[in-house]
C-alpha cells in the first residue's frame, strides 16, 4: 500500500512543481528516441560516408558523430538528476520534514481519493483529527526540542498502533489527521485507545495526553467538507473535556550548590 501511494504522489508532481520543469521533462523522450535512432543508423552513415567521399572523409564523419553521442549522453546523465531533484522535490512538498509523514497538502489529497474509492465500494472508513495536548506550555518550559520529541512520540505511538493501509498526517503544529480505510468506528477507537497507550510509555518529562474526534462514512456525512467538520467539532469537544482534568507541567527545580 505504501509502494501505491509513492507512485500516487509522483504521479501528482505535475501539479506541484513549475510549469518549466514540465516542459524540460517532455524533452526526455526526445533525448532518448533521438540516441537511439543515430546509434542505430550509425553503421549505415559511417558505410556512406567511406563509399562516396573515401577513407579521410570516413575518419573525419567517425569522430564528429562519436563526438556528437559523448555529448548526447553526458546530456542525458545531467537530465535525469535533474528529473530525480524535481521528483524528489514534489514528494517533499506533500511531507511532514519533522516527522516524514503525510501534511495538509496531502491529506487533502488522499481523503477526496479515498473518499471516491469508498463510494465506489460501498464501503466505510474513518477520519481521526488528533491533538497533542498540553503542547505550547511543554514547549515553554522545556523547550522547542522536547516539544519536538512529543510530536515524534505521538507519530510513533500511531505508526505502531495502526494497520499497514492506513496513514497518519500532520496538518500543523500539534494537529494531526489518521485515515482508516474500510473500517468502522468501533475499529478506530481500539486503535486510539492503542496509541494512547503507547504513548503513556514515552520518556518525556512530563505524562502526555491526546484529544481526539472521529467521523465515519459514509454514517455520519457524505462529504469530505463534512466529515473534517465533523471530527474537527468532535476533537474540540474531547479537549474541553480533557482541559479540565489537565494540570500545567511544572518546570523542575535546579539544585542550587552552595560554596
Amino acid at each position: 500500500m505504501r509502494i501505491v501511494r509513492e507512485l500516487s504522489d509522483l504521479l501528482e508532481y505535475r501539479q506541484i512543481v513549475k510549469i518549466e520543469n514540465l516542459k524540460t521533462i517532455k524533452t526526455s523522450s526526445f533525448l532518448k528516441v533521438g540516441l537511439l535512432i543515430l546509434l542505430n543508423l550509425l553503421p549505415l552513415i559511417l558505410w556512406l560516408t567511406s563509399y562516396l567521399f573515401g577513407y579521410m572523409v570516413f575518419q573525419l564523419s567517425l569522430t564528429c558523430l562519436c563526438f556528437a553521442a559523448v555529448l548526447a549522453l553526458l546530456e542525458l546523465y545531467f537530465f535525469q538528476k535533474q528529473l530525480s531533484a524535481t521528483k524528489l522535490s514534489a514528494l517533499s512538498a506533500l511531507e511532514d520534514e519533522l516527522t516524514s509523514k503525510g501534511n495538509r497538502r496531502a491529506f487533502e489529497s488522499d481523503l477526496d481519493k479515498l473518499l471516491g474509492q469508498t463510494k465506489r465500494r460501498s464501503s466505510s472508513f474513518v477520519l481521526i483529527y488528533l491533538d497533542l495536548d498540553n503542547l505550547k506550555p511543554l514547549n515553554d518550559i522545556f523547550g522547542h526540542a522536547t516539544g519536538d520529541k512529543a510530536l515524534i512520540a505521538l507519530t510513533d505511538s500511531l505508526s505502531r498502533s495502526i494497520r499497514a493501509g492506513d496513514s497518519i498526517y500532520r496538518l500543523g503544529g500539534d494537529e494531526f489527521a489518521v485515515l482508516l480505510p474500510d473500517c468502522l468506528e468501533n475499529g478506530a477507537s481500539m486503535m486510539l485507545e492503542r496509541a494512547r497507550d503507547q504513548l503513556s510509555e514515552n520518556q518525556i518529562p512530563y505524562p502526555l495526553g491526546v484529544s481526539a474526534g472521529l467521523a465515519e462514512y459514509p454514517r455520519d456525512a457524505e462529504t469530505s467538507g463534512a466529515l473534517c467538520l465533523l471530527a474537527d467539532s468532535r476533537l474540540y469537544k474531547d479537549k474541553k473535556g480533557r482541559k479540565v482534568r489537565k494540570p500545567r507541567p511544572e518546570k523542575p527545580r535546579q539544585m542550587v550548590l552552595a560554596i
